[in-house]
């Protein structure tokens, strides 16, 4: 078993090793006493002025990991005024125990193999629970005959360096965001919105050019085409200009108070002829007495967009219906109808950014998915979740849940 050495012992042992380096000088120079004297205190002064204003961390410890000596620096670091005050110390008094442990086994492990430590970056959690960053270097420390007695090291604060690099490395993510929004934005705007758009053009243009020769009921079959795809121009710019404004943190979240089935009556008077178009039941069966807390503007976002979808994939004949259901904390809200349904593949893509998770309606309507997605962040802003329940051929219900106002 190994020596256990006293605080008085440590002192000792730094003063033996200071006057055997100073005899092993006057044998190495044959010179006279007071000139080797002089190069003594002149390289004891050139050490003492490295010590003390060096910024960087020196210290040196036994072989138990007990400081035996350290410069200024190092005391700073350390909440000490002197650097006497670290010998006898460890690691152990000025970190958690998890970080002291590491560094301990480090050193006993440069001590039993020889293999030094270069430039390891650590990351500090000290007593208090602050935390700092360094990049260490440590070292076997070997007496004038070549003896093992501990290690000394040399550290660097790199805290700001590390700071930086999880700023920059958080700001490439947020440029990836960026990019992959921006790509997202382009093919929309390139593929998504020209297909009603020239829906639109191909179709009043149809109507100008037989306006004489189309009944009435002719001009009125196109005109209602017209208005359809002209309401899912309408439905897809504002989708896109509430995700872009997601995307860059502009929209407002203002909850509050309110009424939900009087919400939802709004929404439905809006997609009443839409779903009258082909021939579709669309209707509410929520108590008045329902309040929500929740942003006016984005519930209806929200119901516009799970609506929208309904219609899309219901056939002519079909119902749509919207309810809720108050619970403790809670009101749980459903969007049902008795369309052509979700596949399984199809539900997992659902809410999903990077994956195209849309299809064409029932009347060849043109989607993007983007709706969902903004229903997904609303929602979730809300503290609320949503999720679809969906059988192939017998239609889908999208439920979420919004937080209960009464409580």
């Amino acid at each position: 078993m190994e020596k256990k050495y006293s605080y008085q012992e440590l002192k000792n042992q730094v003063a033996e090793l200071e006057k055997q380096n100073q005899i092993l000088r006057l044998a190495l120079n044959n010179q006279p006493e007071k000139k080797i004297e002089e190069k003594l205190v002149i390289e004891q002064h050139f050490f003492k002025t490295l010590m003390d204003n060096i910024p960087d961390y020196i210290y040196f410890k036994d072989k138990e990991s007990r400081f035996i000596k350290s410069n200024k620096a190092q005391a700073k670091n350390f909440g000490l005024k002197d650097p006497k005050e670290m010998i006898g110390k460890t690691d152990f008094d000025f970190f958690t125990k998890e970080r002291a442990q590491e560094a301990f086994k480090d050193e006993q492990n440069i001590i039993r193999t020889g293999c030094p430590i270069i430039s390891k970056e650590e990351k500090e959690i000290w007593i208090d629970g602050s935390t700092s960053w360094s990049s260490t270097t440590k070292i076997i420390l070997n007496d004038h005959k070549g003896e093992v007695i501990g290690t000394f090291g040399l550290s660097r604060n790199i805290s700001k360096q590390k700071d930086a690099e999880e700023k920059l490395l958080k700001l490439n993510e947020e440029l990836k965001e960026i990019n992959t929004a921006k790509d997202k934005l382009f093919s929309i705007i390139g593929h998504d919105l020209r297909g009603p758009s020239n829906n639109i053009i191909g179709l009043s243009t149809q109507l100008l050019e037989n306006i004489d020769v189309f009944d009435k009921e002719e001009i009125k079959m196109f005109l209602v085409f017209i208005n359809s795809a002209a309401q899912n121009t309408t439905v897809l710019l504002e989708n896109l200009l509430n995700w872009a404004n997601t995307q860059t943190g502009k929209i407002v979240f203002n909850p509050q108070k309110v009424c939900f089935s009087k919400i939802t009556q709004e929404v439905i008077l809006l997609k009443n002829s839409i779903a009258e178009s082909k021939n579709i039941s669309l209707n509410q069966t929520s108590a008045d007495k329902i309040e929500v807390l929740a942003d006016k503007n984005m519930l209806k976002v929200i119901l516009r967009n799970l609506i929208s979808n309904a219609i899309k994939f219901t056939n002519s004949g079909g119902k749509i219906e919207v309810t809720a259901i108050a619970k403790k904390k809670e009101v749980e809200i459903t969007v049902s109808d008795n369309g052509v349904g979700i596949n399984e593949d199809m539900l997992k893509k659902l809410f999903k950014s990077n994956t195209k998770s849309t299809t064409l309606g029932t009347a060849k309507e043109i989607g993007t998915g983007l709706g969902l997605l903004l229903c997904k962040e609303f929602i979730e802003k809300h503290g609320g979740k949503i999720w679809v329940e969906s059988t192939t051929g017998k239609g889908s219900d999208f439920k979420f849940t919004l937080p209960n106002a009464v409580n």
